[in-house]
């Protein structure tokens, strides 16, 4: 599951995509925190993302338009929805954000957490083992 926001989340949609192609038992599925999300972006940001969303196996949007929880409900629609959450963060750098938040949510879910450092790329796995 992904929200498809640029940098990260684009990029890790664009790989299972790659890898759905030669696995017919994986899907993508790409949770929007809202339909604009990818109105703003640059076009050629735009061209990659539709590429996503063309490909993936199910797509849906938390909301229709951008809200200040939107990219929150969006990332615990996937964290309800994983075994397992992979997140390139940095709890250094927390802010309060939504992925902050989601990042909590999924502790307090007890959800196993891969996590990779996004300047060192230190993995880092919390598995709970429930």
């Amino acid at each position: 599951m992904e929200v498809c926001d640029p940098g990260v989340g684009l990029w890790a949609a664009e790989m299972a995509n790659h890898l759905k192609e030669n696995d017919a038992g994986l899907e993508l599925l790409c949770v929007l925190p809202h339909e604009e999300q990818a109105t703003k972006w640059a076009p050629y940001l735009r061209e990659r993302y539709f590429e996503v969303l063309k490909k993936c196996t199910h797509m849906t949007a938390t909301s229709v338009h951008k809200t200040p929880a939107a990219q929150f409900r969006a990332l615990r629609v996937i964290v309800d929805h994983s075994d397992i959450v992979l997140a390139v963060y940095d709890p250094d750098s927390a802010r309060g954000d939504a992925t902050d938040k989601a990042m909590a949510y999924a502790c307090m879910k007890q959800r196993d957490i891969i996590t990779i450092h996004p300047d060192t790329f230190r993995v880092t796995m919390n598995i709970t083992g429930k």
